[in-house]
């Protein structure tokens, strides 16, 4: 999974790490993956994102000062899933989980499949329509 996070507009950083990882701060031995020992805020071992089937979680692992996700708090041991555009806060730190949008399923999928053949022939022979295209794939898959 990619992190995006920021802390008081000085740092900005995006890593990747594995499906299941612990926020905190790396001191004392406690063993985290995402170290936020820059935020006084953060307890050791604070949060614990991970991915299952597809779907993106995040649990408070009893921090003291607890998780808002999106203005909305998260308290000591409670889990919630996480949607593309989350904006979850840390102590003082900001983090954005990098989630993928889903393919889209059923006749949706089947016109995405049209749609990608479709296109790199257009490309070769007419590249006007591609935009076309696009924007008709976009309107559709917003239903």
């Amino acid at each position: 999974m990619r992190i995006l996070y920021s802390y008081k507009g000085i740092l900005e950083e995006e890593k990747v790490f594995g499906d299941d990882i612990i926020v905190g701060r790396l001191e004392g031995g406690v063993e985290v993956d995402l170290d936020l020992r820059f935020d006084r805020w953060v307890s050791h071992r604070h949060a614990r994102i991970w991915v299952r089937d597809g779907q993106y979680w995040i649990e408070d692992l009893g921090s003291k000062n607890g998780i808002a996700v999106n203005g909305e708090e998260i308290r000591q041991k409670e889990t919630r899933r996480l949607q593309p555009g989350d904006t979850i806060n840390i102590g003082e730190t900001i983090l954005r989980v990098k989630i993928p949008a889903e393919l889209p399923k059923g006749p949706l999928r089947n016109n995405m499949d049209k749609l990608s053949r479709f296109s790199v022939y257009s490309l070769s022979v007419q590249p006007e329509i591609i935009e076309e295209e696009i924007c008709v794939f976009i309107a559709l898959s917003q239903r």
